[in-house]
């Protein structure tokens, strides 16, 4: 028996920033992110913060530059919660717990567009690479 799915309204988001509106520190640390994400496949990176909303306000910073970047890339952004241990490891839910930071789980890998990714998908790597992108 397959899943019971409802519709539901999903807009995209009306929030948006300009590049010259997004500190540099977030492009920076997108860029940086990004390219750790391809030097390390399958690698995800967790940013802490000092409160739910500047963790908030950066998710959409993340978001808006992604979009507006040179080459455009898409991003997997889960918000919750993280700490870090005396080992120096850090550990990530989305269950709040006392002791742990709002923060965010983040991957980026480069924006290819449905149509570009068919057109190209002359062997099954192509729509492999097609699908990693738009996941």
């Amino acid at each position: 028996m397959g899943w019971t799915m409802t519709p539901v309204a999903a807009p995209a988001s009306s929030v948006r920033y300009k590049l010259n509106e997004i500190p540099p520190e977030v492009r920076d640390s997108v860029d940086e992110a990004y390219d750790f994400c391809v030097a390390n496949p399958g690698s995800r990176l967790v940013v802490l913060f000092d409160d739910q909303a500047t963790a908030d306000l950066n998710k959409t910073y993340i978001r808006s530059y992604c979009e507006v970047r040179p080459v455009r890339l898409k991003a997997s952004i889960w918000a919750g919660f993280a700490s870090e241990g005396e080992d120096g490891n850090v550990t990530f839910s989305q269950a709040d717990a006392e002791g742990r930071a709002p923060a965010l789980s983040l991957l980026f890998v480069k924006y290819v567009k449905r149509s570009q990714a068919n057109a190209s998908a002359g062997n099954g790597q192509a729509e492999s690479e097609a699908a990693t992108a738009l996941a």
